[in-house]
């Protein structure tokens, strides 16, 4: 295998790992918003918005919060001060 097509495959394999990992938070995030419909009713455009954005350090917190009881609790910033 020359250099060239050593490089390539690399960055084949490297493609094909990101689109797994965006794959899969895709998939985390349209089970947030499912849960959250579920959970609190329709669910506002602006909200779909920043899920369909979301990292998944974001569905991680935002997840802990679903005993909220409110919508705007889940997404409260929680160092916003009171």
């Amino acid at each position: 295998m020359t250099a060239g097509e050593q490089l390539l495959k690399q960055g084949e394999e490297k493609g094909r790992r990101e689109g797994r990992l965006e794959g899969r938070l895709d998939g985390e995030r349209r089970m947030f918003l499912l849960v959250i419909r579920k959970r609190f009713g329709e669910i506002p455009p602006a909200v779909e918005t920043r899920v369909a954005q979301a990292q998944q350090a974001e569905l991680e917190a935002w997840t802990d919060r679903l005993n909220a009881s409110s919508l705007d609790e889940v997404f409260a910033d929680p160092d916003a001060a009171d």
